[in-house]
């Protein structure tokens, strides 16, 4: 079965080139440019794995995050960040992130740490139904 993946941000070039970097590799991807629609499709999608901007023009994505989490929502997320504020970086692993991406990031990077992070949650996942 696909993976699939949620890319949320507001800059249109970053969605599109996420996008097709993961399809060439078999991920199933779905685009949010705003958090509504984000909130939309995780309701109704099973999303294996979020890929978040912490801040969406006038949305923040730290605080989506914590709402998110806060629901139960939990879904393992990669937060991507523009600016590499060490109190910000920190804020968003307390809640939950568990990758931090840097812009610029090469498609390598994303590739790999995707890859990582996927196993790990499939084989928590397996360990949970035979313990």
């Amino acid at each position: 079965m696909k993976s699939k993946i949620l890319i949320i941000d507001d800059e249109k070039n970053v969605r599109i080139s996420l996008k097709n970097l993961l399809k060439d590799y078999g991920y199933q991807i779905f685009l949010a440019e705003k958090l509504v629609e984000a909130e939309r499709i995780l309701l109704a999608e099973e999303i294996n794995l979020v890929i978040l901007d912490i801040v969406l023009n006038k949305e923040d994505g730290l605080n989506w995050l914590r709402k998110m989490y806060g629901r139960k929502k939990y879904c393992p997320t990669i937060v991507i960040s523009g600016n590499s504020n060490a109190k910000i970086i920190k804020e968003a692993k307390e809640i939950g992130a568990i990758g931090i991406l840097e812009k610029p990031f090469s498609g390598e990077k994303v590739l790999h740490m995707i890859k990582s992070i996927l196993e790990s949650t499939e084989e928590q996942s397996t360990k949970n139904i035979n313990p």
